[in-house]
């Protein structure tokens, strides 16, 4: 699910999600004692003057009285300082789009098959990768960027749904079934000679060297047991998007070696009947 892609230019503790932590950022560069301004010509049709504050900035962006022609100054000064200057103007530019990025995030199920820091951290790192490349003249900059953390959104949700059907399709009768199950913790799974659930088969895959204890433990936790990703962040050099790396390609293993052991029990059936 996850690309290779420049690294966020904020660094956000375990406990706060990718969002929390780039506001939290953007409202320290706003708020400080000297904060982070822009010209406020910028506002040709309310023409504050002196500087504005970035924060101050970001609001007007959402107001009504702001004109098309004048968010679009805007946000061409914030691009091309970013593109210039790198930080801090790489972090004010991801502050800046964060209330366009959180109605888009409103719009994810807070119960469906993905997490939602997932979702924060793809859309970060594509509006990252988007405010390298895209040109700060183009009078539809404000459009391209938000078009490239929606493409994040619909290909984080698109790829989890098409895992989602690939195991339940391939490997389970009865999702609903399995579900009420499930035990709490992997570890309790290992114990049990007869496990026959999700849990059963992340302990078969540990035993065939498919996947590591730790790697099924991290997708047990919190696939299954719906344990944040956040809270599963731990030890010095160990960050959120390691531990989302870990996970997906322990997923493909383990996808792999399902798609494997289903065609073994097909021809098996096939070869009994003959």
């Amino acid at each position: 699910m996850h690309r290779t892609s420049a690294p966020l230019p904020v660094a956000y503790s375990a406990r706060a999600t990718p969002f929390e932590a780039v506001e939290a950022a953007f409202l320290e560069l706003a708020r400080s004692a000297t904060p982070l301004t822009l010209p406020g010509h910028l506002l040709r049709a309310s023409a504050p003057s002196g500087e504005v504050a970035i924060d101050r900035m970001r609001g007007r962006l959402a107001h009504p009285s702001t004109t098309v022609e004048d968010r679009a100054r805007i946000w061409a000064e914030v691009v091309r300082r970013a593109q210039k200057f790198a930080e801090p103007w790489s972090t004010a530019a991801l502050g800046m789009m964060m209330p366009r990025m959180r109605r888009l995030l409103v719009r994810v199920p807070r119960h469906g098959c993905v997490d939602r820091c997932e979702i924060e951290q793809e859309m970060l790192a594509e509006l990252t990768e988007e405010l390298c490349v895209v040109d700060w003249r183009d009078p539809e900059l404000e459009r391209c960027l938000a078009r490239a953390v929606d493409r994040a959104r619909h290909r984080v949700l698109y790829a989890a749904a098409r895992s989602a059907r690939a195991v339940s399709v391939d490997c389970f009768d009865d999702v609903e079934d399995l579900a009420r199950g499930l035990v709490p913790d992997v570890a309790d799974a290992f114990a049990a000679e007869d496990a026959g659930d999700e849990y059963g088969l992340l302990v078969m895959a540990v035993h065939e060297h498919v996947v590591t204890l730790q790697e099924a433990q991290l997708v047990a936790r919190s696939r299954l047991g719906g344990t944040p990703m956040r809270d599963l962040v731990g030890g010095p050099g160990r960050s959120l998007r390691q531990l989302y790396r870990q996970r997906q390609d322990a997923e493909q293993r383990l996808a792999e070696w399902l798609r494997a052991r289903s065609a073994v029990a097909q021809d098996d059936g096939t070869l009994s009947h003959l």
